[in-house]
């Protein structure tokens, strides 16, 4: 069986690492850590970005050689990522030798066989962003992605024929259509490519750094087509034929948003023009914000795992090595893997006393004090009750389920939910009560339940939470979490030695001093008279209802009432929330035409970034909910008056 292969794209090296790197590259951790438990062996790759433009402009501002300025760079973003306990088995770096060869075999192939073609380039070029546009492009004279300013280029390139492989691109998506995860995401790139694509710039001239077209010296391969070739580096494209095909095509490519036009359509179009298979998977997350505000160098409030794992430590007293377990789960239990989200201390400490200090650090010091007294500190010789059995088995159903389809917020709900049944079985069964009646044979059972489900809890967060796993292991007289493959309960062996752990999650407690969240103030009301307040039309021309299209619908972790739309509002596509999901299924919805207020700021809710409201009626007598929609076709944006 070939090796399962994750990666997360390589990152601009002029950069310090914040929280959508770390983010991005702790996912892949976590599905790799996930497939080494199942029994697979696996391949994980990151890296960092070194032949951009403005890298070599960085180099010259610190009057360091390019080479020079990477060189230290990499060494800090690679020492980060350890840092953080990151398992990634290649750091790859662009100005490496073995990614210049494969970078030239490849491109070398692709002119060969007239993928390549020579011609000129009139337009317009973001630096810091490594792209050319055309005036069309442009909004308000500016990057239509950055919004910086661009220069005007007139030169000689070769050209990728991306136009050539439309059709095969949309035969590729229509008959997998997991290709592209999320759904969303699938929608937006597969709108893309029937749209019409445009052939694209594949070097530059009168750029020193990079790496040299083989067919022209004058010519440096653009940034974005070296990138992208990384991931077939690693895998041996040139370096390694054997190894090759034991790792290609990767199952998982892991990207931003903001690139899957780069990733999902000219990456798969220059892998069918090498003759190789295409990924499995490319999946594309979302962006975090900080406290409601989009994280920039100008607000100075990018978050930096670094120091909020440091602060974690400052207030709560727990070691470091936890409190950068907290920061992982809590970024991947907020909200979907997918999804834009927003990042608080005050949501993150929340999460940390509720889920690690109450329910998962009590279970293990409660459970293990009980042992302590009531057995010495051994596994007794007891049954697996039959409430955890139960649950356990939809829980592993669940969770494995969650991590096939990349839901790591729902599989840890899945896991939490076990441990607040062996939480729930220790007030039920009062196991203090079983040792007044002499009852041992029921309080042997609890306690084996009990501490076999906290070995089975070891073995499903230690993707997520791999330190704190260990400790779980340990507590309970195991050197390493067992594999999730082949987990069951009744597996640990009568016996066993416990040891006892120190609490892993002390509670963050209120400062003394901090004022108290005032109660809010009940509403007057006041009776619905003849006279009551009106709206001037003024005041009713402020709002603006367009016709929407409904493209995709999922429910929202956590939030039985929400569901969270993805629309077509004819300019654009946007993400809404709607708190109908008890009136429709999501399957229901997707493809309905609806009327939204499309001029409403954007508003948190529960992680999910809204961008507007639909327009729905409820039955004043059933409390049925219906959705507003034109009674015949209408096009997406259409003004409603």
């Amino acid at each position: 069986m070939k090796k399962y292969y994750v990666t997360t794209p390589i990152y601009y090296i002029n950069d310090n690492p914040h929280i959508g790197h770390v983010y991005t590259t702790m996912a892949a951790d976590i599905i790799a850590r996930y497939r080494k438990s199942m029994g697979r062996e696996v391949m994980f790759l990151t890296g960092t970005d070194e032949n951009a433009v403005k890298i070599e402009r960085a180099a010259k501002e610190k009057g360091l050689t390019t080479q020079q300025f990477v060189d230290q760079l990499a060494v800090q973003w690679e020492d980060y990522f350890k840092k953080f306990g990151l398992s990634f088995d290649d750091f790859i770096r662009t100005t490496q030798p073995r990614h210049a060869a494969a970078v030239r075999k490849a491109i070398q192939q692709l002119y060969d066989q007239g993928d390549v073609y020579k011609g000129s380039y009139e337009g317009w070029y973001c630096v810091p962003c490594e792209t050319y546009f055309l005036e069309s492009d442009l909004v308000d004279g500016k990057c239509p992605d950055c919004g910086r300013p661009v220069e005007k280029i007139s030169e000689e390139n070769y050209f990728f024929k991306l136009t050539g492989y439309r059709d095969k691109l949309l035969k590729h998506y229509d008959e997998n259509p997991d290709f592209v995860m999320p759904k969303a995401r699938f929608n937006e790139v597969y709108s893309v490519i029937k749209e019409g694509l445009r052939d694209v710039s594949f070097t530059r001239t009168g750029v020193d750094w990079g790496i040299k077209a083989p067919f022209d010296e004058k010519h440096v391969v653009y940034v974005w087509a070296d990138a992208l070739i990384n991931y077939i580096t690693a895998a041996g494209f040139e370096s390694s034929p054997e190894n090759f095909k034991n790792i290609w095509p990767a199952d998982v490519h892991l990207v931003g948003k903001d690139i899957i036009r780069f990733h999902c359509i000219i990456w798969p179009a220059m892998l069918m023009a090498l003759g190789l298979p295409l990924p499995k998977h490319i999946f594309a997350h979302g962006w975090w914000t900080c406290n409601g505000k989009k994280m920039s160098k100008s607000l100075g409030n990018f978050v930096k795992p670094h120091i909020e794992v440091e602060n974690l430590v400052a207030v709560s007293g727990c070691k470091e090595e936890l409190a950068q377990d907290a920061f992982r789960y809590f970024l991947f239990r907020e909200l979907p893997f997918g999804e834009d989200g927003d990042f608080s201390r005050t949501n993150f400490e929340g999460r940390y006393n509720s889920d690690l200090a109450n329910d998962l650090g009590n279970l293990l010091n409660r459970s293990q004090q009980m042992l302590q007294k009531n057995f010495d500190g051994i596994v007794p010789d007891g049954k697996i009750l039959p409430e955890a059995s139960e649950k356990f088995e939809e829980t592993m159903k669940v969770f494995t389920e969650r991590m096939e389809e990349f839901r790591f917020g729902q599989a840890l709900e899945a896991i939490w939910g076990f441990i607040n049944t062996l939480n729930t079985l220790i007030e039920v069964k009062k196991p203090w009560e079983l040792v007044k009646q002499g009852r041992k044979e029921e309080l042997a059972d609890l306690h084996y339940t009990l501490t076999d489900g906290i070995r089975a809890i070891s073995a499903l967060v230690n993707p997520f939470i791999f330190n704190t796993a260990k400790i779980l292991a340990n507590a309970i007289g195991l050197d390493t979490p067992p594999a999730i493959a082949g987990l069951a309960l009744g597996q640990l062996k009568p016996g066993t030695v416990t040891n006892k752990a120190d609490v892993m999650f002390p509670r963050i407690q209120k400062k003394q001093n901090q004022p108290a969240e005032k109660p809010a103030e009940p509403q007057k009301v006041e009776s619905v008279q003849q006279d009551e307040e009106l709206m001037a039309i003024e005041d009713f021309q402020k709002f603006k209802f367009r016709v929407a299209k409904i493209l995709n619908a999922e429910k929202v972790e956590g939030a039985d009432k929400l569901l969270k739309l993805t629309i077509d509002i004819g300019t654009e596509q946007r993400t809404i929330a709607a708190g109908i999901a008890k009136f429709y299924k999501p399957e229901d919805l997707i493809g309905k035409t609806i009327v939204v207020v499309a001029n409403l700021k954007p508003a948190k809710l529960r992680g999910i970034i809204s961008q507007g409201m639909l327009l729905a009626a409820t039955d004043t007598e059933t409390g049925n909910v219906f959705v507003l929609s034109p009674e015949g076709p209408v096009v997406p944006g259409s003004m409603v008056k």
